[in-house]
């Protein structure tokens, strides 16, 4: 999605001390750059007298961070915010936690015999995606339950290398990368080895990126037995919802060179189908399930569906769907973006009794690396281009006449395309 990139407001800090103390800092780091610079090139000059130490840069972080609970940022080349200015919001706030349901696109709908919700017209979210919590749907705070699991397993047997242990990991590209262990530095949970491919090559490789020994797999779970996902689970959507506060620290927005276009970067290493983050924006009725005609609007297709995606309503029902947009409001997984070779994909399931559409990464994620989905043929062709530069580039083969995977695009689903779940 395209954003403005504007210096950050003051009153968006949470007081004007930090909003002052931040422009102190950043005064203080150029000046200190400034002497550290002419003191490598003339030798004669005397030494820095204004030095920008750790205890600065820790406390430059900090303020930035307070910063991601109200808007969205993106850190200039010196690791300073500008904000990220939406089209048109009408919220109140940037960033969103939680679906907003405007009560006035739903309060002259009639309720569909088709539809279980608790009550209608809807104003929470709650009243719309609401489930039992034995749906069949799966459940994310079962699966992170696993992962936890795997987590700690990887981790005991990270702590059991030694020297010369040979070992493994995943590639982005499908790949198997071995090693030979040099070190094991505990405090850092990262083992340094040597790359069997390029002997030269001495990297250091976290340990949430190992493969675990199938041996000692074994041996590990006899030990200690995995979580058995229950049928009826206990799961609270608030947990689910707090984490998600906190989604800075796993991934951060860039802009394009131009300054036109906003993306998102993991910042850590992502394993192969894990959640990631939940797609949030404003529930809109599908107005064809009535009957009426969409409101107009002035923004084209490929603006609006770039924005929107389908989802399930009612506690029971499959077929009736709503529209989430996060044109005007939502997370940051609105400023996700197109490749014909993603690394995410959005899939139907629930957290305890509430439904939602949550990103699985589809591969290994690096760190650095962009989160991209793909939204689909039918988005490429009302777009009319597309970005992503591969030879596997939907809208290039489909221009040659070549089939094309058939891939729903955020919007509206290819007819005879199975809906993931």
């Amino acid at each position: 999605m395209a954003g403005i990139l504007v210096p950050v407001p003051l009153n968006f800090f949470r007081s004007q001390t930090d909003a002052n103390r931040l422009i102190q800092l950043r005064h203080k780091e150029n000046q200190s750059n400034h002497e550290l610079w002419l003191h490598r090139n003339h030798p004669t000059h005397p030494p820095r007298q204004v030095i920008f130490d750790f205890s600065d840069w820790t406390e430059k972080k900090r303020l930035i961070r307070t910063l991601h609970d109200r808007i969205f940022i993106v850190e200039d080349q010196d690791g300073y915010p500008e904000r990220v200015t939406m089209p048109g919001n009408q919220y109140g706030t940037d960033t969103g936690k939680v679906h907003i349901v405007n009560a006035a696109e739903w309060s002259n709908l009639p309720l569909l015999q088709s539809l279980q919700v608790p009550r209608w017209p809807p104003t929470t979210p709650e009243r719309l995606f609401t489930v039992p919590r034995n749906h069949p749907l799966p459940c994310i705070g079962c699966i992170l339950k696993e992962h936890i699991y795997g987590d700690v397993m990887r981790s005991s047997y990270a702590l059991t290398l030694q020297v010369g242990d040979i070992i493994n990991h995943d590639t982005p590209n499908g790949g198997i990368v071995w090693g030979r262990v040099t070190a094991n530095n505990q405090s850092l949970e990262a083992v340094r080895c040597n790359i069997f491919d390029n002997p030269h090559v001495i990297r250091d490789i976290p340990y949430t990126w190992l493969t675990v020994n199938p041996q000692w797999r074994n041996e590990y779970i006899e030990r200690r037995p995995p979580p058995v996902r229950p049928t009826f689970c206990n799961c609270d959507v608030a947990r689910w919802r707090h984490q998600q506060e906190s989604w800075h620290k796993r991934f951060k927005l860039c802009a394009t060179a131009d300054k036109s276009e906003v993306y998102v970067v993991s910042r850590k290493y992502v394993r192969k189908e894990r959640p990631m983050a939940e797609f949030l924006g404003v529930l809109k009725p599908n107005y064809d399930l009535w009957g009426q005609v969409s409101p107009a609007t002035n923004r084209s297709d490929a603006e609006v569906n770039r924005h929107r995606i389908q989802a399930p309503m009612g506690s029971q029902g499959e077929a009736e769907l709503c529209f989430i947009d996060s044109y005007r409001y939502g997370n940051f997984t609105r400023f996700i973006r197109h490749s014909c070779k993603p690394n995410a994909d959005w899939h139907d399931v629930r957290y305890g009794d509430m439904r939602m559409k949550v990103l699985f990464s589809n591969r290994v994620i690096e760190e650095k690396e962009e989160v991209t989905v793909d939204f689909g043929i039918e988005w490429l062709e009302e777009k009319g281009s597309c970005d992503c530069g591969l030879n596997e580039c939907q809208l290039k083969q489909k221009q040659k006449g070549t089939p094309t995977k058939g891939t729903p695009t955020k919007g509206t689903p290819t007819k005879g395309t199975p809906k993931k779940k």
